[in-house]
């Protein structure tokens, strides 16, 4: 649902009653335009590929994942040490995939490698964001991508200083059956001179298996899906409350809204930061785009801190308070979203709608093996 669309939804809320229970805040119209919006869609982590195939390559990818060897001797950066960095380092599969290693001002950092200036958004869910998104430019903080394994492509060379000839001698050395028992050992046989066509699929074989692994990394099932799916006592009055300010006074479901708590679109929200970032302006060119960054999806939230594009906030309640304020007075690029703006509640609305970001948890990841080749094999 559209921005506008919403503010049609929740105007009458807005400046109407009091702050009664969610349930009495809403018409049955507008309690099943909400239940709609959040529910998850059916997705499929194989994409037709059969089995047992498919969860083969979700293996290898899963063992590759974490896989330093992948990462280059330097290249054309002289100071990255030996092996130094692999997916699992920017991606904590502990926690929902994000980023552990930085703090706020200090982004993606593994030792004394610093690959990026943003926060490394969450791997979860990218199967559902496949058929949210469709061909939309949604993945990465500027929307660098329209697909994961570009992302992929993209992040070898950059956070990783890595080649195909790097990639070739880590699965030769160390992975060479079962790469061989998936693909042939074709593109393994030649490394120098290099064969431009087989760097090519072996790149291609290398993202179909992190594709199949990424995509069974499902976080959904959390306390707020129990709720809206009509289990009221899967939150406490407090949080159906926050839900409530959510949806109407605060205005966070203008951006937040969708089975992934996302619009997937890019704004300005007027965030300080220590390095002026062009946002999707990079991408783009266009002076629109200056400073604006992706929506970020919610889900999960309550576990994949540090928050933001550079990674300011630790805490979900310091995200919350810097929206309450309307964002900083300056320290960023382009021109603030005009919905960002002070929003006039207490501080125990504050505390209300904080708890109840961290009902948006759901499951640990990793819940598609064994055949599993759709979304109703996960709780």
């Amino acid at each position: 649902m559209s921005g506008s669309a919403w503010l049609v939804l929740v105007a009458p809320l807005v400046f109407g009653c009091a702050e009664p229970l969610v349930e009495d805040s809403f018409t049955p119209e507008q309690w099943d335009t909400l239940r709609a919006s959040f529910a998850v869609p059916a997705y499929d982590v194989c994409q037709g590929v059969p089995e047992p195939r498919c969860t083969q390559l979700a293996e290898l990818g899963r063992d590759l994942f974490s896989e330093r060897a992948l990462s280059s001797d330097g290249g054309h950066v002289p100071e990255l040490p030996y092996h130094a960095v692999s997916c699992a380092d920017c991606h904590d599969a502990g926690a929902y995939y994000v980023d552990t290693e930085s703090t706020p001002t200090t982004t993606v950092s593994t030792g004394a490698l610093k690959a990026t200036g943003h926060n490394a958004l969450p791997l979860v869910n990218l199967a559902i964001k496949d058929v949210v998104a469709g061909a939309r430019p949604a993945y990465g903080w500027t929307g660098l991508a329209s697909t994961a394994d570009v992302v992929l492509k993209l992040a070898l060379p950059k956070a990783m200083a890595s080649t195909a000839g790097t990639v070739r001698e880590a699965l030769r050395d160390k992975h060479w059956t079962a790469y061989v028992a998936l693909f042939g050992d074709r593109t393994l046989v030649r490394n120098i001179p290099a064969d431009a066509a087989q760097d090519a699929a072996l790149l291609a074989n290398l993202a179909a298996v992190f594709d199949k692994y990424e995509r069974r990394l499902v976080a959904v099932n959390s306390r707020f899906d129990q709720f809206i799916g009509g289990t009221e006592s899967a939150l406490t009055p407090e949080e159906r409350h926050g839900f409530q300010l959510f949806a109407t006074t605060a205005l966070c479901i203008e951006c937040h809204d969708g089975p992934l708590l996302t619009d997937l679109e890019f704004h300005v929200t007027g965030i300080r930061s220590e390095n002026l970032d062009h946002g999707r302006n990079s991408i783009t060119g266009d002076p629109a785009d200056e400073g604006a960054f992706l929506t970020p999806s919610l889900r999960n939230v309550g576990a994949t801190g540090p928050y933001m594009h550079a990674g300011q906030f630790e805490l979900v309640g310091d995200v919350v308070d810097f929206y309450r304020r309307g964002g900083d007075e300056d320290g960023f690029l382009g021109t603030r979203d005009p919905r960002i703006e002070p929003i006039d509640m207490t501080d125990a609305d504050r505390d209300d709608l904080r708890d109840f970001l961290l009902t948006l948890t759901g499951d640990e990841p990793d819940c598609h093996w064994g055949g599993a080749g759709s979304g109703s094999a996960c709780p």
